[in-house]
């Protein structure tokens, strides 16, 4: 007995760092990325090539260094995303340039361009970055939900897809109560979870939904967009639109959360019809906690979301009465 015990649990964990070697792996797309490009010119407008290009991840120690070619131009492609990157720019004879607080969302394609001055000693630029308002490198229409409305917005049943109708262009479908985008049918829209489908195959809708007791945490969803229209290839597999989802990671800092919520019929009052819900009861409770496991090197994030709810609904028999 005790020999299959151990042998489940050495598969169970060999399974988990599998799954977890190739989550790894399989995020560093664009589907789960951002990306930083544009050019370094000096004050006069001339391309500058050479320029050393430093691109840091304050918060997990995540660098990428490159070079701008002949036409001044960089490109730092599968960023994780964060609210703390920093951007340095060095070359000899010239300020050193440091921008920081750069966001890289979900999907996005920031355009940040250096414009670098001669120096004869050595000088450090510091320029603080803001979120472009428009991203030019970008055809399709996207509504990002940011980590900040995630966690701070009220939502009842802690279902993340329910945010999607803050977005335009999004209603519930009327067949099958899915999420229906750009109108098109609920079975038409292609929910994704860290670059991969994340649809019941029987009834076309989002893991989770009406009738699969499975789904990702409030909490474990980092950010999310919504692509309504002229998204590229890379998606795919829907006539509606596309819901882009990432869940949280690590990173140097120790992080946690507890929450517990309870709501039952006592909170509710009569209807129109001044007659009474069915009792309920509802209790949701979890937790989070991440941080690192190598600094700078492995992260973890784990969460755990109970969801119990009971209700007392009435039916009625109606039974014939046999005539003799």
């Amino acid at each position: 007995m005790k020999y299959h015990q151990l042998l489940n649990r050495f598969l169970f964990f060999s399974l988990f760092f599998v799954v977890l070697v190739a989550s790894v792996s399989f995020a560093q797309s664009v589907a789960t990325t951002g990306s930083i490009q544009g050019t370094a010119s000096s004050k006069d407008g001339a391309p500058l090539p050479g320029v050393t290009i430093k691109v840091s991840n304050l918060d997990t120690g995540l660098v990428r260094n490159l070079t701008t070619n002949e036409n001044g131009s960089y490109i730092a492609r599968f960023l994780p995303l964060s609210n703390n990157y920093q951007l340095e720019a060095t070359l000899e004879g010239f300020s050193k340039l440091t921008q920081s607080g750069i966001k890289v969302a979900l999907g996005s394609q920031l355009t940040i361009n250096l414009t670098m001055e001669l120096s004869s000693v050595q000088e450090v630029m510091v320029v603080t970055s803001e979120a472009p308002i428009i991203e030019v490198g970008k055809s399709e229409y996207t509504t990002t939900i940011s980590d900040e409305a995630i966690a701070t917005l009220p939502l009842n049943g802690r279902d993340y897809t329910d945010f999607v109708m803050l977005t335009p262009m999004s209603t519930i479908s009327t067949e099958r109560n899915g999420l229906s985008l750009s109108g098109a049918r609920g079975i038409n829209s292609n929910i994704m979870m860290d670059g991969a489908d994340n649809n019941s195959a029987f009834f076309g809708e989002g893991r989770g939904g009406t009738r699969p007791p499975f789904t990702f945490s409030q909490s474990a969803v980092k950010e999310f967009q919504v692509i309504n229209n002229g998204y590229s290839a890379q998606y795919g597999k829907a006539g509606g639109g596309i819901i882009n989802a990432v869940t949280k990671s690590g990173s140097n800092t120790y992080h946690g959360s507890l929450w517990y919520f309870f709501r039952d019929d006592s909170f509710i009052g009569k209807d129109a019809n001044d007659e009474e819900y069915d009792t309920f009861d509802q209790k949701q409770l979890g937790l989070t906690f991440s941080g690192p496991l190598i600094k700078d090197k492995l992260f973890m994030f784990l969460c755990y979301d109970s969801q119990r709810y009971e209700s007392t609904q009435f039916s009625y028999l109606y039974a014939e009465q046999d005539t003799f």
